[in-house]
């Protein structure tokens, strides 16, 4: 079973540590970096700000340390995929493509409780970064961004036999991703429009069934 990013956060930091990188995901979930407090995190975490600033020196510092462990659980999380990847390089087919490109969509899918919530400000913080570049950004785009892209871009030129390859597959590519984006952030919309009373696994589930067949006919 895959680390979660709660996995991580408690097996590789002390108590007080793990609360204040809890909060501050949430923080900085919630709003710009620029517009997060120091402050406003301690008192969330219930921990002095002295004790913050000990462990961590500054806002930055926690944000980029909140980023890598944020790389590291993502990356846990897509190594399956990538090895299936590797596999299908080795021979191109077109079903198992597709069955890829299905898979690794529908698990971006994720209801709004548990560590599904985590991975929502996960999405958010990882979205923003795309919109409005920090110094995090730098760490996305060499651990996560680009290395996914490139596998994804591969996969679409395989699925569509050849169909959408260089920009064109890239672009779809890109469309994609924006798709399961934009999906996760606009859940609040997405209850209303359908009239659903919450999004848990069911509901996970029906999106993850109509995603795939969204996906089938976009390559298709």
């Amino acid at each position: 079973m895959r680390p979660t990013l709660e996995d991580i956060i408690a097996g590789t930091l002390n108590d007080t540590r793990a609360k204040i990188i809890r909060t501050a995901l949430e923080e900085f979930a919630s709003t710009t970096p620029g517009a997060v407090r120091m402050r406003t995190i301690a008192k969330n975490a219930g921990v002095n700000l002295a004790l913050m600033n000990y462990y961590f020196g500054s806002k930055d510092n926690l944000y980029m340390e909140l980023a890598k462990m944020i790389v590291e659980q993502r990356k846990y999380a897509t190594a399956e995929f990538f090895r299936r990847f590797k596999e299908i390089k080795k021979a191109p087919d077109a079903e198992r493509a597709m069955g890829l490109i299905k898979d690794f969509f529908s698990d971006r899918i994720n209801s709004e409780t548990g560590e599904n919530a985590h991975m929502r400000n996960i999405i958010v913080i990882l979205m923003r970064e795309e919109i409005c570049n920090t110094e995090a950004f730098d760490i996305f785009l060499k651990e996560l961004f680009v290395p996914r892209f490139k596998m994804m871009v591969e996969l679409v030129e395989i699925a569509s036999r050849g169909r959408l390859k260089g920009e064109d597959a890239r672009i779809a590519t890109r469309m994609l991703f924006g798709l399961t984006h934009l999906f996760n952030t606009a859940r609040t919309g997405i209850k209303y429009d359908i009239k659903w009373k919450s999004f848990g696994a069911k509901q996970a589930q029906r999106a993850r069934l109509v995603c795939s067949r969204i996906l089938e006919k976009i390559l298709k």
